[in-house]
């Protein structure tokens, strides 16, 4: 609205009458739609009892749309140096709807009609984060973060990708010339149709570490 003017409100002037803790708050809506034809099979009821054909009607519509806001409270002066502690919340509201034109798509059960209405709640993202030692006079480091946080094990995201309950320690050294990362999660399940987090354990474990020069 106003990028050159200092806000308490978007983490660029300090907060509680400090000189380094800041508050960034952050409102996002993501909205998507798509219209599209695929080959549908044709639906098994009496509503079109000569639709013998193999393929029925393949028109659908979707759209889902992600209302978020973010929490974002910190100590350090980011410019320079890496946050000595910080917290991060994020709370996603998902609501996605879909519209097709044979039955048993949306459901097995075909009195249930052709479209799919759905909500979904969810806490993305909830992490603290702790700045354990500086490792050199130019702010090469070591941290820590704790909780459901966003990571990607490598430069291309092909092996793992997500945002997942985990603890991770991460840094660099020697004027950031190397990175590295250790981390563990205990993957939680997904929502079916929003992808989110759910508030349940999957029973599986991820281990990662990397080193890059």
């Amino acid at each position: 609205w106003h990028p050159y003017l200092q806000s308490q409100l978007k983490g660029d002037a300090p907060i509680l009458g400090t000189q380094d803790v800041f508050l960034n708050l952050t409102a996002e809506n993501f909205f998507q739609s798509e219209v599209r034809k695929l080959p549908t099979p044709s639906g098994v009821s009496s509503e079109r009892p000569n639709s013998s054909e193999f393929f029925g009607r393949g028109d659908q519509f979707f759209w889902s749309n992600d209302f978020s806001i973010g929490v974002d409270l910190f100590k350090g002066e980011t410019a320079f140096k890496p946050v000595e502690w910080a917290l991060r919340l994020l709370a996603v509201y998902n609501h996605n709807y879909i519209n097709v034109e044979e039955r048993n798509v949306v459901n097995p059960n075909p009195q249930n009609g052709t479209t799919r209405s759905k909500n979904f709640v969810s806490l993305q993202e909830a992490f603290i984060e702790l700045h354990l030692r500086d490792l050199s006079s130019n702010y090469d480091f070591i941290s820590s973060r704790t909780g459901i946080q966003p990571f990607v094990s490598d430069f291309r995201g092909f092996i793992f990708n997500d945002t997942n309950l985990g603890g991770r320690i991460f840094g660099n050294y020697d004027n950031n010339r190397w990175q590295y990362n250790i981390a563990a999660f205990d993957m939680m399940e997904k929502d079916t149709y929003s992808d989110l987090n759910q508030f349940s354990r999957r029973e599986q474990q991820v281990y990662v570490a990397n080193v890059y020069r």
